[in-house]
């Protein structure tokens, strides 16, 4: 398929990126625990899903549910606004 594209458009790329559900483990501030949420990640948002992930396959726990702790970092390039990621904490394999 990129070949395909690069043979249209030789500047396109394979844009990686991914959409993940998650369900909270406890309240916050607006949701209850239990809730499922859902994101898809930008190019440079998916550069933080993708380390995690191979910190999951690390810990030997790929393919199994994981409990994660989600923040956030502030973003700054050039002369570009500020944006926003998420970060991943493996906290380890989910014993519900």
């Amino acid at each position: 398929m990129i070949a395909q594209a690069k043979a249209e458009q030789p500047s396109a790329y394979d844009y990686q990126t991914a959409e993940v559900a998650m369900t909270l483990l406890a309240d916050t501030s607006d949701l209850t625990a239990g809730k499922v949420v859902a994101t898809s990640f930008s190019s440079s948002q998916a550069t933080n899903w993708f380390n995690f992930l191979k910190e999951v396959a690390a810990a030997e726990l790929k393919g199994q549910v994981v409990e994660v702790e989600i923040g956030h970092q502030m973003i700054k390039k050039g002369n570009y606004k500020p944006w926003g990621v998420y970060t991943f904490k493996l906290i380890g394999a989910y014993n519900s």
